[in-house]
């Protein structure tokens, strides 16, 4: 082989591996097509886009006006909490290290329901159990993180 073409395939080698790097840290996880950036690379688009997947899954789960509601305290469908865990864990890590977007119950954050339920509320409960099974250590232990900061005992 030439030199100029051993150089040509080192160079393209490099190029095609990094165009198939994945995220970049602090982006690794991403679940249900959600951008979950650290909070110094976060645009507004991706905390709507997560604010929008919470509510889309308590509509599901408690329907349209669930916000108007009293907030339900038993066992939800076990898919869509799984669901809720996972976006969850997109919110935390980009709430860190305050947990004030979307964790925090006086600021009405869209997981403050969670965060204001003790941990002997069936639904609290069922929560903390689909966050402890995130496969992502990430993101669980940034929901664990928040939830320590913020939530009811």
């Amino acid at each position: 082989m030439s030199y100029s073409k051993l150089v040509f395939t080192a160079g393209l080698l490099l190029a095609m591996s990094c165009a198939a790097t994945s995220a970049t840290a602090g982006e690794a996880y991403a679940p249900l097509g959600l951008r979950c950036p650290i909070p110094e690379k976060s645009a507004y688009e991706d905390t709507t886009k997560v604010a929008d997947g919470l509510r889309l899954r308590y509509a599901k789960v408690w329907g349209k006006d669930w916000l108007e509601k009293p907030k339900p305290q038993q066992r939800i469908d076990p898919a869509i909490m799984g669901e809720i865990a996972a976006i969850s864990g997109c919110a935390a890590i980009m709430d860190l290290p305050a947990c004030a977007t979307f964790f925090d119950p006086e600021m009405g954050g869209d997981l403050s329901m969670f965060a204001n339920f003790s941990t002997k509320v069936p639904v609290r409960k069922q929560f903390d159990e689909a966050v402890a099974a995130l496969p992502s250590v990430e993101a669980k232990k940034a929901v664990q993180a928040c939830m320590k900061l913020v939530a009811k005992k």
